[in-house]
């Protein structure tokens, strides 16, 4: 067999594989450059979104001058600033437009279950509360009359809690009124609730019962959905044990997916700080 068929250690690259190459890289840059006005907080100068980038002012200039051209970047006429064009607002509305909370909260409720110990429970809000969509059993069962369809109490429950956390005031208001017996110790507990990011609650629905409840935000910060841990005396409803730190996981991660900003500030709510409380009957 010819030896100058075979690839030898050390043997020079062909061009194709090296303007392959050179290509990812060049593709991989454009986009850091996307990604620096992104960003930014506003309208950037082409120093600001090199030094982001990690790129060179020529090379950011050179991407800048071809995201415009394709209309993801657009070059403000009076400023010389850059920012976002209509064309990635089309590709950012197509991909918010193809994310579902509750399909992507769904394919990790599995997950959730064993690694928290915990029956999981994903709710919406339906007609005037908290309705139970989605329901993954845990790895020590119990008797319940909850299940698929249930609707939650609004100011007893971890769930209703966490909704009404991440609500507006307008929405939550009505609530509270028909069914607090003590608005204002609702308040104050939607106040912890929204600071903290979670809720406990401890067999205020059904004796003998513990709950843990995190909300799902979307990309504007808005509750989207709640996921809930249900068990028995048995789980940990601290704010260090593993149930709380699995849970604040899988609700960050699927906010993340679906658009939500970590460094994003909370949406003003109910009046809101958050935390786990004991609601009485």
């Amino acid at each position: 067999m010819s030896t100058a068929l075979s690839r030898r250690p050390g043997r020079p690259r062909t061009r194709e594989a090296t303007a392959a190459g050179s290509g990812m890289k060049s593709l991989a840059s454009a986009l850091a450059t996307l990604d620096a006005v992104m960003a930014a907080d506003g309208p950037a100068s082409l120093t600001a979104i090199a030094a982001r980038a990690g790129v060179t002012s020529s090379t950011a200039h050179r991407h800048l001058a071809a995201l415009t051209s394709a209309e993801l970047v657009r070059q403000h006429a009076a400023t010389g600033l850059y920012d976002l064009g209509p064309a990635a607002l089309r590709l950012g509305l197509a991909a918010l437009g193809r994310l579902d909370a509750v399909t992507l909260a769904t394919e990790i409720m599995t997950g959730l279950s064993q690694s928290a110990g915990a029956t999981v429970l994903l709710s919406v809000w339906g007609d005037g509360g908290p309705v139970v969509v989605r329901w993954e059993r845990g790895p020590l069962p119990f008797v319940t009359s909850l299940g698929l369809g249930s609707r939650l109490p609004v100011t007893r429950s971890a769930t209703g809690l966490c909704f009404l956390a991440f609500m507006p005031l307008a929405l939550a208001l009505p609530h509270l009124q028909d069914e607090a017996s003590d608005a204002s110790a609702v308040r104050a507990a939607l106040d912890d609730i929204h600071d903290r990011g979670w809720t406990a609650v401890d067999s205020s629905v059904i004796p003998g019962l513990r709950a843990l409840a995190a909300p799902i935000r979307d990309h504007q910060g808005h509750v989207a959905c709640v996921l809930t841990l249900v068990g028995g005396a048995d789980l940990d409803i601290g704010p260090d044990g593993r149930p709380v730190r699995a849970l604040l996981a899988a609700t960050a991660g699927v906010s993340h997916d679906v658009g939500r900003d970590p460094d994003c500030g909370a949406v003003p709510a109910t009046g809101a700080k958050q935390g786990a409380v004991r609601m009485e009957r």
